[in-house]
């Protein structure tokens, strides 16, 4: 019997990330930097987010290109490090992610759980 629930890898990719350790937001763009997506952030947070950090990954892409040529001075992420938090930003085709998360505590052999943890900042 076929499964009427039709399976959309792209919704299954997201569940994954917005149900990852560490999870804070994130945000979607076109190619034209128009947020398709947002989550964890309120609208006019997530538009002046996006802009800026858009902006400053182009920003990465052509200094790398310029350092390194064309051939060899690809950008496949950027990992911006907050107090409190980073940002991961990377593009995929014609989209561009963001994603915010709290920074992730490897275990160590004194966990009992041996899960991996958040660490929040105070």
């Amino acid at each position: 019997m076929p499964d009427d629930k039709h399976e959309d890898p792209v919704e299954n990719m997201i569940h994954d990330i917005m149900h990852g350790p560490g999870y804070k937001g994130m945000i979607i763009c076109n190619a034209q930097g128009i947020m398709i997506r947002y989550d964890g952030f309120d609208h006019n947070e997530a538009l002046i987010l996006t802009s800026g950090i858009i902006g400053m990954y182009n920003s990465c892409q052509n200094s790398m290109k310029e350092l390194m040529g064309p051939e060899d001075g690809i950008v496949e992420n950027v990992r911006l490090k907050c107090a409190s938090y980073e940002f991961i930003v990377t593009q995929r085709g014609e989209f561009t992610f963001m994603l915010k998360q709290s920074f992730i505590v490897k275990p160590t052999e004194d966990d009992e759980a041996g899960e991996a943890k958040t660490e929040e900042a105070h």
